[in-house]
């Protein structure tokens, strides 16, 4: 199983269970919550920080990255899927292979988002 590039958040109540992985490839994922199985390592995952600081508006369903937010620049580039979420090509910048860097391209909302100015 391949797990990357995720983002993970559960309420206190409820831990992140990762007994069972096994052998699987667990790289730069996010996670806001109580964790079990596993250290938070900064490779395999990583602090997300809360939903209030990582998201433009996660209370109304906006998952778009805030700027600043603790998920920009954290993506492990070998992993990444030629789409986003949104269907929209992956610009790589030249720099994205060797430090990791996943970019918003300087689209600060998504195209769902009700403040966006993007077409979709």
């Amino acid at each position: 199983m391949v797990f990357c590039n995720n983002a993970v958040y559960c309420p206190p109540t409820r831990p992140i269970r990762t007994d069972g992985l096994g052998a699987a490839l667990l790289r730069n994922n996010a996670v806001h919550g109580r964790v079990t199985g596993i250290a938070v390592d900064d490779r395999r995952f990583f602090d997300g920080g809360t939903p209030g600081s990582a998201f433009v508006d996660a209370n109304h369903r906006d998952f778009w990255p805030k700027p600043g937010s603790a998920l920009l620049g954290r993506a492990d580039a070998n992993s990444a899927p030629p789409l986003d979420f949104n269907a929209t090509k992956r610009v790589l910048p030249s720099t994205w292979a060797p430090t990791r860097r996943m970019d918003s391209n300087g689209i600060q909302a998504g195209p769902s988002s009700p403040d966006s100015s993007a077409e979709g």
